[in-house]
């Protein structure tokens, strides 16, 4: 196990954050960790993670410490990988009882991924609090099995209070403060589109826009894109535009994502766990397209969880055609009238002060030194 460096001095007060892997688990995290700083500052934050994931390049540059576990997840490898996955969870769970009786954190809280499974469980055979924060509205099986011993829950959604066990609490997905302030865009002469795919779920996404293309060129003068395609379309899909006679906004990657939230009439994207927060708290109108090799496949539930309600058109993978684009972009050029009750029903899902109330659920749970 390997520490990465920090400027973080050593406190009295000590918090536990098992997240790794996407963004989805780690971005709440850091903003549950955030939350608990401002409110101590004298609160030494360890957060647990892996060798491979966002982790490394987010939490050290968010001023908090990491602690790396060489932990891999099982679901959908061969056997061979799955007994190398386990004795390296079984290897990460002896490391981590000897770490975490040496720190003695007030708690330890699993933010989702195979890497809570170690770090969690150790704590609890400690007899320290534990409790687990869940962003998908189907848990993954890590969580699943937690909330057997995890002293508390918080979810996301109010249906996976169904999947878990003990005192489950729904206190919404914390997002960046920036999606909640946004001011309300005004329906203008312009639809304004924009389109994200994540880190590995663009090509679907890209290709489906690229198809759209020749269907939706006869109402280009009404159409304002700005499309995010990831380092390997970027060129095709600035071309197929260019090509088309459309003109769009073609990004790599979108440094101000809050901003452009703000300006979109649509958002086409995935429905991973931190998207959908942000899409809540943004109240905004969208097209998600799961991602169908997400684990447990939560990535539909969670759109699925969003278009029964209204608040979001849900596409299966397959089914995201340029027909289906072609289609749906003159349904809402048609009647924009649709995005505003969109927007209504996305807006009434927002659970305010997320952070807040899994800090309070966390402050009653600690160990008081």
């Amino acid at each position: 196990m390997r520490k990465r460096k920090s400027s973080v001095n050593e406190r009295k007060e000590v918090i536990m954050i098992a997240a790794g892997g996407t963004g989805g688990h780690i971005f709440p995290a850091v903003s549950l960790a955030r939350e608990l700083k401002k409110r101590n500052e004298g609160r030494r934050i360890i957060f647990m993670g892996t060798k491979r994931g966002l982790e490394r390049k987010i939490i050290p540059a968010e001023g908090f410490e990491l602690i790396e576990l060489n932990a891999g997840g099982v679901k959908g490898k061969g056997m061979i990988d799955k007994v190398s996955a386990m004795l390296k969870a079984l290897l990460s769970f002896f490391w981590c009882m000897g770490y975490i009786a040496r720190v003695k954190p007030s708690i330890v809280i699993g933010a989702g991924s195979y890497v809570s499974g170690p770090v969690v469980s150790a704590a609890w055979l400690l007899g320290l609090p534990t409790m687990i924060q869940e962003q998908n509205l189907y848990p993954g099986i890590t969580n699943r099995l937690l909330s057997r011993i995890a002293r508390g829950c918080a979810v996301s959604f109010e249906d996976s209070k169904r999947y878990l066990h003990g005192k489950v609490v729904f206190t919404g997905n914390p997002v960046r403060e920036d999606f909640t302030h946004l001011k309300k865009k005004e329906r203008g002469g312009k639809l304004s589109v924009l389109i994200f795919g994540g880190s590995l779920g663009a090509r679907t996404i890209n290709r489906g826009m690229m198809e759209a293309l020749p269907l939706i060129k006869i109402h280009k003068e009404r159409l304002s894109i700005t499309h995010q395609t990831g380092s390997a379309d970027f060129e095709m899909v600035k071309e197929s535009y260019r090509k088309e006679g459309i003109e769009a906004e073609v990004l790599e990657f979108i440094n101000d994502m809050p901003k452009r939230f703000e300006s979109a009439d649509i958002i086409i994207s995935r429905a991973g766990a931190s998207t959908i927060a942000e899409i809540i708290a943004a109240g905004k109108a969208s097209i998600l397209v799961p991602l169908p090799s997400a684990a447990n496949d939560h990535q539909r539930k969670n759109a699925e969880a969003l278009s029964r309600v209204s608040a979001a058109l849900s596409c299966e993978d397959s089914r995201f055609s340029g027909r289906y684009v072609a289609e749906t972009m003159r349904s809402f050029l048609d009647d924009p009238s649709r995005i505003d009750e969109m927007e209504k029903h996305a807006a009434s899902l927002y659970s305010a002060g997320a952070a807040g109330k899994i800090a309070d659920m966390a402050e009653r749970l600690m160990v008081k030194r």
